[in-house]
Parts: structure tokens; sequence; C-alpha cells
């Protein structure tokens, strides 16, 4: 027998990727001791599906034997065997041999085609494997939360149904009887890759208010005018609107006549000089007004009429002048739905700046409506958009309107409407299409109800405010810890003679002096924090680059037009792969950012923690967990509830954050196939052309990532940014509080009026904690 070496070098070549979590598991029943010893050499372990036993996570996963059916088709013989893994032990806890059970006797076919029950997809080894991938991560984030929180099932059944047959549900179902609730084969093909969510927090919303009257009562009462600021900010923070909603769409596609007309009055300017070259925002309020916001940090508010719009009109969304506009107005229904409206510039196409600028705005939104023509229905580039833009940024409220339907003729806009139905319903089947304007025997008032209607049922399954009252209630328990110490502190200086009070106050000038110096080490080690977490990220996004270019390879040599595929399809392909190579580093990123967080709390309290005159005070670091975190600088893993305080202290699900992160910008990769080959592509034959393509496909790739990882490098530096800014500029806040209250305290009765302050800010504060322990779900 030859060797072909040359093969051989090429395997060596490859970079071994080390298989971890449930893909570890399953792919691994051949080198698992006490496994690989019963199990054939044969068998390969169906994809394995969860279940809760004595709150912990178990697995179990099918044995089956591959072969071939009568007609050629691959298929397997009857499942054999099936082994149950502990999740937290990562072990074999049962081997089960199905052939000498009863309630399984019934259910063994002498062969099983491999055929998913989704039928229509025909799967390839290639497209098998990524399926299955995209089923183990989802798997791995799902065993990565509390067996307790409540979590939705339902969302993994359309992934088994593209990987399954039907023939091995009641295999699973007698296993795991809790299964027949959710592991369907009616389950609908998904259309976009779901994930589960780490957690869905408490809605606190219903306290915050009176949390912050009282709050701010005990600061003023307190005459504590720094905090009665930042607390008055913390304020005017939670009553900003609860759900953002983005209206997108193409140039001249009618966004902001959308807007007035759900709004009932002519609001933003519309036509061919509009001012949505910029982002406008509106929001309810009760003084109607147009604030005009600069890049320079300053703002300009204005009257809400036509002269207020006169030098925004067609700005230019990369002039440095104007940076957003914000309307606000007196309308009930904003006001009920607690929502801002966005209306965004035209995408034009997706490599433009205005498509980067827009693609940035959905990373931060909670829902879209996407506007589209009559006249040009659904164009190609709204397709693309709809696809990478919207679902690729985990949108999953979306709804398309159809405008411009007033200038076509009656008897031809029902099939215009059903048209764009169809487009859409090949991209996601449960994406709404609703018309702007009458269709049938309706009327304008019942189009436009239809609309608001829709908006209403998206925005009522919106989860924003419920992490923003999590943040606030956090951020005030914070500030009553503070409270607290600041009466304590100003106790202590009471009982002080002039002499020692005079001593106090100079070591406190001399800390502030220090602060600074202590806060340029910590940018300085979190700077190289970031840099690490950066580079493990870049470390993973460069192992999976073989993958990648193994599956791009498979469809240049399957396509029938290399160069369209190379102008074209590539560059879409890509704009799509990339973020989801990131998605696959979500759990890491949230880990990592949320252990640096923790650094970064611990530090601030080792620093700036003070005490006096021997009275063990309570820590001084002012973003530390009201609750305490046990902290160990050399801990590799961290719980998977630290994650979830570090979100709900941000105000932001792992979702929206990791689309923050990873979110490719349009510009990257826009121009691979543009100009380097399309001429010399026009004049060869297929299989030249095939191996033209081949050759430049690698260096693209890899100035695709070098593009998409820098990218990453800069989220990552501005996330890490605004943590520290952040965390520096409230311990500067307690830093200038506590000395207030050294200096300000007289030798009279004032201890009963600090204990006062002390008792009640540690009483409020046990009702916030307790609150905020509530479980997840």
């Amino acid at each position: 027998m030859s060797v072909d070496r040359n093969l051989l070098r090429q395997l060596k070549a490859k970079p071994v990727v080390k298989q971890t979590g449930v893909e570890a598991l399953v792919r691994g029943i051949h080198k698992t001791p006490g496994l690989r010893e019963w199990v054939t050499l044969e068998s390969v372990a169906l994809p394995p599906v969860p279940f809760k036993h004595e709150e912990h996570w178990r697995l179990i996963s099918l044995l089956v034997v591959p072969t071939q059916l009568e007609d050629g088709a691959k298929g397997w013989f009857a499942p054999w065997g099936a082994v149950e893994w502990s999740w937290l032990e990562k072990k074999v806890v049962r081997k089960i041999d199905l052939r000498s059970r009863e309630d399984t006797t019934l259910l063994r076919h002498s062969q099983i085609a491999e055929c998913p029950v989704q039928r229509q997809i025909t799967l390839d080894s290639r497209s098998h494997l990524q399926k299955e991938n995209l089923l183990f991560s989802i798997l791995d984030r799902l065993l990565s939360t509390p067996p307790a929180r409540q979590v939705n099932f339902a969302l993994l059944a359309t992934h088994y149904a593209e990987l399954l047959p039907v023939e091995v549900y009641p295999y699973y179902h007698t296993l795991i009887p809790e299964s027949r609730e959710w592991l369907r084969f009616g389950a609908a093909t998904p259309q976009r890759q779901e994930t589960i969510p780490y957690w869905t927090p408490p809605d606190l919303s219903d306290k915050i208010n009176s949390w912050l009257r009282k709050c701010l009562t005990l600061a003023e009462t307190s005459a504590l005018e720094n905090m009665v600021s930042e607390l008055q900010a913390l304020e005017t923070h939670w009553h900003l609107p609860g759900f953002r909603l983005a209206v997108v769409g193409e140039f001249q596609r009618g966004k902001s006549t959308l807007i007035n007309r759900l709004l009932g009055r002519f609001l933003i300017p519309v036509g061919t000089l509009s001012p949505t070259a910029i982002l406008t925002s509106i929001i309810a309020g009760t003084e109607e007004c147009v604030e005009v916001r600069f890049s320079k940090q300053h703002s300009e508010v204005r009257s809400l009429q036509a002269s207020s719009w006169r030098d925004l009109l067609a700005i230019d969304s990369t002039d440095e002048g104007v940076a957003r506009v914000q309307i606000a107005v007196d309308e009930p229904w904003l006001r009920s739905l607690d929502v801002e409206l966005i209306d965004t510039p035209g995408i034009g196409d997706l490599d433009g700046e205005r498509a980067a600028l827009v693609g940035d705005l959905l990373s931060r939104c909670d829902a879209a409506i996407l506007v589209v023509s009559a006249v040009a229905p659904f164009s190609m580039g709204e397709t693309a958009f709809l696809k990478q833009q919207m679902l690729g940024r985990h949108i999953d409220r979306i709804l398309v309107v159809v405008s411009h339907l007033d200038s076509i003729a009656q008897e031809q806009r029902t099939r215009v409407v059903a048209h764009i139905r169809g487009r859409v319903a090949e991209i996601s089947q449960s994406i709404s299409v609703l018309p702007l304007h009458p269709v049938d025997s309706d009327t304008t008032d019942g189009v436009l109800n239809a609309v608001r209607t829709q908006i209403g049922a998206m925005v009522s399954k919106g989860d924003r405010r419920a992490w923003r009252s999590q943040q606030v209630a956090r951020q005030l328990a914070d500030r009553l810890s503070q409270m607290s110490q600041i009466g304590e502190t100003a106790i202590c200086a009471a009982r002080m003679s002039p002499k020692e009070r005079e001593k106090a106050l100079q070591q406190a000038q001399a800390e502030i002096e220090q602060a600074e110096l202590h806060w340029q080490k910590i940018h300085c080690e979190l700077n190289r924090r970031s840099q690490q977490c950066y580079q493990q990220l870049k470390e993973r996004f460069l192992q999976a680059k073989t993958e990648l270019l193994d599956i791009l390879s498979f469809e240049l040599s399957r396509t029938s037009n290399p160069k369209i595929w190379w102008e074209r399809e590539l560059p879409f392909r890509l704009r799509r792969e990339l973020p989801a190579l990131g998605r696959k580093s979500e759990d890491f990123l949230i880990k990592a950012i949320a252990r640096d967080f923790m650094w970064l709390q611990n530090e601030v309290s080792r620093f700036f923690s003070v005490q006096m005159m021997n009275k063990a005070t309570t820590n001084f670091g002012v973003t530390a967990e009201p609750w305490g975190i046990n902290y160990k600088p050399n801990e590799l893993e961290i719980t998977d509830l630290q994650p979830y305080r570090f979100l709900t202290r941000i105000g932001s699900s792992a979702a929206m954050l990791g689309s923050y992160v990873f979110g490719v910008p349009v510009g990257i990769v826009a121009s691979l196939g543009t100009t380097f080959l399309s001429e010399r592509l026009m004049n060869e034959k297929l299989a030249e052309q095939r191996q033209m393509v081949a050759q430049a496909l690698e260096p693209s790739v890899d100035q695709a990532l070098k593009e998409y990882c820098h990218f990453i490098a800069e989220r990552l530096h501005r996330v890490y940014r605004e943590l520290s800014e952040d965390t520096k500029h409230q311990q500067a806040l307690w830093q200038s509080a506590r000395n207030t209250a050294i200096n300000k305290n007289s030798f009279v009765t004032v201890e009963s009026t600090w204990q006062h302050l002390i008792d009640t800010a540690s009483a409020l504060k046990t009702e916030i904690v307790t609150a905020l322990q509530q479980p997840t779900t």
C-alpha cells in the first residue's frame, strides 16, 4: 500500500483544535476510560439531549452504528445503547443497553435512514458538521446556567429536527420522559441561528421609583450635595425609554413618513432634503422640544417647529457638526409603550459609512422596522441587509412595512404585498409584513392600527427595562453603602480632637493626591488585561480559519460562476461567518470581562479603603458588591452567578454586549472581489477561474480576519475604558463626599443625625439586596 506523503504533510500542518464542552463528550466516546471498552469501534453518538436531575444537568446520547441502505443512502442500525453524562463532573454516570430493555423493544427497527425530520433539507457531511457544532455551542451555553433557572427548551427543538430522523425521537422520549414536552419532530426549520440567553433578570421596575425617592430624600436631609447630583442623574437615566426601536431602510423608502403617520403629526421633514442623514430619536416627554447634540460635547435645545430643522437638512452623517438629534413629544402612545423610535440614514448599500452607522445602532436596539417600497419591492440589497445586519445581529423582533403602495394601482397592491411576503418568508417565517396603505377593503386607519398593534406586540416582549432595573437597583445599593460609610466616617470625625481632625483632613487630602497615581497603575493593568482578552479571542478565530477555508473552498468547487461567487457571495458569506465565529466565543468574552471587572472592584477597594481611629469600618470601595465577592486573583474559572452580576451592573444582556463587540463592521471585506481579479476572471475558462480564486482565497480571508480582529480590539478597549472611567468617577465621588463629612462636622450633637442616616440607609439597602437576590429565570 503506497503512502501519500504530501497528504500526510498537509494533515500534519493543520492545527489541532482541542475539543471542549458537549463536543468533547460526544465525540470522545472512544477515548473516555470506562466507556471506550464498552462501545464498539463503529459506534457513533447522536446529539445529546439535556435534562435536569436532582438540581444538576445531565445529558443522554444514543449510540448507533452507521450502515448503507439498499438504495445506497446513508443510514444507521437501530440504536443499541445510550450514554448518560453528568455535566457538573463531565463524566459518564450510566451506560444503557437498549437491546435488553423492554420499553424500547417495539421501537427497534432494523435500519433507520440518516435523514433529519426536516426532509426538505439535504445535508452533506460539511453541513451536518456545521449544524451539529451549532447545537453543541447552544448546549454549552444552556448548561452554563444554573439548573434551578427556568429554560425555554423549545428553542432547541428546531436544531434537533435538522439533525435527527423521526425514528429516534421515541428513544429519547422513553429515556427522558420530560423531553416529550418540547423535543417534537413537528418543529419548524430555524431561519437563523438561535441562541439561548444567559439569564432573564427579574424586573424590579415597580420598586425603582420608590427606592429612588427614598435615597434622594436621605441624601438631601443629610446635605450630601454630590450624592444628590448623582442620584438625580441616575433618576434621569432610569426614566429613559425602556425599549429601542430602529426604523431602517434604503434611501427614499418612507422611513420618516412612517414615523410621522404613526405619531399622527408632521414631525420629521420628508422629501429630497431630510434630516435623516443623522440619527434622529423620538421619545415621549412633557415638554416638546428638539435637542441637537453636537460632537464637541455640547447640545442645543430648540423649539419643535419647522425653522429648527433648517440647518439640519441633508447633513452628511460623516460631518463633525451634528452627532444626533433627539425629539421629545407629548405623545400618549409612545409613553404607554415606553419606547424610543429612531429614524436612521438610508443605508444605500452594505459598504457605506451610513450602513456602518445603522449597523452599529442595530447592535444596541431591541427591535427594528425595515421599510421597503412597493415601487421597487424587496431588492437584493434589502435582502442582504435583512439577513446580515438585522438577523445577523440577533435582532429577533423585526417588522417589514411596505410603503408607497399609494403610488401603484389598487388592483396591483395585493400582488405586490404577497410577493414581498413570499420573499421575506424565504428568509424567516417569523417576520411579519404589513402594508402602510390600504390593500383591499381596509381603511387607512385600519392599516396604521395594524402596524401600531404589531409594534406593541414587539415591545411587550422586550427585556431592556428589566436589565436597566437591575442596573439601577445595584447602583442604589452602592450609594446606600456609601452613605452608611460616610455616616460612620462623620461619627468618627465628631469624636476627634481638633488636632486629630486636622490630621484626618491632611490624610484625606494626601489620598486625593495619590489617587491619580493609583489610577494610572489600574489603567495600565486594565489595558494589559484587555489586550490579553483580545489575544485569546484572536487565537480562537485563527484556529477556526482552517475550517472556514475548507467550507469556502468547498463552496467554490460547486459554484458554476467563480467570478460572481468571488465578487458577491464571498463578501456576504464572510460578513455572516465572522460574527458567527464571534458568537461562539461569547461565553468566553462575558466571563473574561466579568473577571477583570471583579479585579477592578477589588483593586479600588484595596487602594481606597480607609480606617480611622483604629475603628474597622465597612469597605470604602465604591463599586464593591454590597453583598461581597470572594475574589481570588489566581482563579481561572468564575461561577455562572458572577457574569450575571456583572451584566446586571452594566444593564445589558449577554447577547447585547456580544453583539456590540462581535458585530462585524460593514466596511470589512467590502472590496475583496471588486478590483483584484474581476478583469482577469472575465477572460478565463471555468477551471482557470476556480484556480485563480482558490489562490487568492486564503490571503483574502487573512485580510478579512485581520480587519475584524482590529475592530474587536477597538471595541474591547472601549468596553474596558468605559468600565474604568465609570468606576473612577464613582470612587472620586465617594472620596469627595467623605472628605466633606469630615470637614463640615461639628462637635455638637451630630452623632444621632449620622446614626439615623446609617440605620435608614442600611435598612433600605437590605430591602434592595433582598429583591436583587430573587431567583432569575
